[in-house]
């Protein structure tokens, strides 16, 4: 049988249906159906050019539990001795972790003992429910709502696209009950192989540990009461349809009016039978408008105000079973007016200011605009010039902030001996080392010299479920990153567009470290300017804020404890002037 599945980039881009064969890890966001198809989808999909409505065969090579409550420790705890059940057997299963509140749990349909004479959507409902009855502790995390026919669901590997966490494959350790988040690590299995076992060639084989028993009830979503006007429609939203069968509506009828006639604009219908739609739901209303004001909500017909998921109104209308439900909070989430703008100017006005580095703090008298969340800070400097020192020295004084550090060009040996030398740490004393241990714990650094740009989030979706929520990115350096592109040209745009976007998706402040070339930079003594980075066009136009560096004594005979930096961009305040820093090369420390 050709296998066939639903993939989708984002929860509003367009369904299209692929071979599993085509299947491939994703670079960013990207949902699938939880089940796959045959031929019967090819053809509905060919006639209708639409996934919405199908109601053919469906099929599964596993039962898939989707947990998710609001305190992520409380479902740990909870879950604990259903993975204990699960560890103790001898079958196949695979646990995700959204990255932020959720687990998706797929158990291979081999160690289950299932009826035969079920569809595959009926049976995973069947296999939820009762699992919510065996372990009733998992019974108010469990998403019943997820098994429709035609349902996305966020594929392996995929990063969401709000909070940027990466859907990665865990393995479930004892339970820690002082740091629940300690409980799992990421598995670090190769994730084609991962995904190769879950959509296109499934393990087969396992004992049956859990049986469906055939008489379980299905708790069915309530139906929605169609009206004299209006019946349901398979592909509709709920909320609309419900909004059309709820008679009772005082103190909103112009509100609710507004909501549909911008709906009724969406789909494309003109004004006259929009007016007919209205009035008909006028009709059936209790306390129906007047004439007079269905030709006022009229008069707003061309505006084509489209009104969200998250709207005051429509929310009210929510139906937990509608496959927008879960992602309503994702809807139209970047189209902004002026009043959404301000609004945000404001929440960023009246933020926490924890997070942002005020590098005149450190270097006392330097009134650099700070660096928030967002930003990406380009450090550029010649070999040898000091720009590595330079940002340890800032990750060391910024305690405050938790630090990943990717060292592509150091090991982390010399790192640790860089920054004993920098903190002047007595190796002898017990205490000054665990001083320094407690004063660097702010510091995680990945010392792996083959990183991709792409493995980036990957990294600080890891360190963020397993250690604590990083808040700035180092990169040692901007070269090393590998990524796609036919030369150094293209890759460096590659990554330095990649750079910008995880900034502001994952809300973290990156600093980034770029060469620049020896007939620039000389021996890391000559001044540096705008166009001093490898590559420096797409460099330049990704930075918030350029700083090159220099060493000006660093071959004449001048004692070497000079460290100027010149600020040739900063978008956010003002450019176009240098510091001067003393450099103590001996102790790696920049005062």
């Amino acid at each position: 049988m050709n296998k066939y599945c639903i993939l989708a980039e984002t929860v509003q881009s367009r369904r299209k249906i692929i071979p599993v064969t085509d299947l491939e890890v994703p670079q960013g966001e990207m949902y699938t159906s939880l089940f796959y198809y045959d031929n019967e989808m090819l053809k509905y999909v060919n006639e209708h050019d639409t996934v919405s409505g199908f109601n053919g065969q469906v099929y599964s090579s596993f039962f898939i539990l989707d947990l998710d409550g609001q305190n992520l420790k409380e479902v740990i705890a909870d879950m604990q001795n259903f993975i204990n059940w699960l560890t103790s057997q001898n079958c196949i299963y695979y646990i995700f972790f959204s990255g932020n509140k959720g687990f998706h749990i797929y158990l291979s349909t081999y160690n289950v003992d299932y009826p035969k004479d079920k569809p595959w959507n009926v049976l995973q409902k069947m296999f939820a429910t009762q699992i919510s009855k065996t372990f009733p502790k998992l019974s108010k995390y469990i998403d019943l709502s997820i098994y429709d026919k035609v349902r996305i669901f966020r594929f392996p590997y995929s990063i969401h696209q709000s909070t940027g966490y990466e859907k990665n494959l865990i393995e479930w350790l004892d339970y820690n009950e002082n740091e629940p988040m300690k409980s799992f690590v990421i598995n670090h299995r190769r994730k084609e192989d991962v995904i190769r076992e879950i959509f296109i060639k499934p393990i087969e084989d396992g004992e049956k540990i859990f049986t469906i028993e055939d008489t379980i009830e299905i708790k069915e979503d309530k139906p929605i009461k169609s009206c004299e006007y209006f019946e349901y429609v398979y592909g509709e939203p709920y909320c609309i349809t419900k909004i059309l069968n709820t008679k009772n509506v005082k103190g909103e009828r112009h509100k609710i009016g507004l909501r549909l006639l911008g709906y009724w604009y969406g789909k494309g219908y003109t004004k006259k039978f929009a007016r007919k739609l209205l009035e008909s739901w006028n009709e059936d209303i209790e306390n129906p408008l007047h004439s007079l004001e269905i030709d006022n909500l009229l008069k707003y017909y061309e505006t084509g105000y489209k009104f969200p998921c998250t709207d005051e109104v429509k929310s009210k209308y929510c139906v937990p079973s509608c496959q927008f439900y879960k992602r309503r909070e994702l809807q139209e989430s970047n189209i902004f007016t002026a009043e959404d703008y301000y609004t945000r100017y404001l929440k960023d006005k009246n933020a926490s200011k924890d997070n942002w580095i005020y590098l005149g703090h450190k270097f006392d008298g330097w009134n650099l605009s700070p660096i928030k969340p967002g930003y990406v800070v380009v450090i550029a400097g010649g070999a040898g010039s000091g720009k590595t020192t330079f940002i340890l020295n800032i990750m060391e004084f910024f305690q405050h902030i938790n630090w990943l550090f990717f060292s592509l060009e150091m090991s982390g040996e010399h790192l640790v001996e860089m920054m004993l030398k920098m903190k002047n740490i007595d190796e002898e004393n017990p205490d000054d080392i665990k001083r320094f241990i407690n004063e660097m714990d702010h510091i995680i650094t990945i010392d792996k010299p083959d990183i991709s740009i792409d493995e980036i989030a990957h990294y600080v979706s890891m360190v963020n479920s397993s250690h604590a929520k990083i808040n700035a990115i180092t990169i040692d350096y901007l070269s090393l990153l590998q990524s796609k592109g036919h030369n150094q040209t293209e890759r460096v745009i590659q990554i330095s567009r990649t750079l910008k976007t995880i900034a502001k998706k994952l809300n973290v402040a990156i600093f980034v470290l770029s060469q620049v070339p020896k007939d620039e930079a000389g021996d890391g003594n000559l001044p540096l300017g705008l166009n001093s980075p490898k590559d420096s066009g797409e460099v330049v136009n990704l930075a918030d804020v350029l700083l090159t560096c220099w060493r000006p004594n660093i071959v004449s005979k001048e004692p070497d404890d000079k460290f100027v930096v010149a600020v040739p961009k900063n978008r956010h305040g003002i450019p176009g002037y240098r510091v001067g820093l003393n450099f103590n090369g001996s102790k790696y420390q920049i005062s």
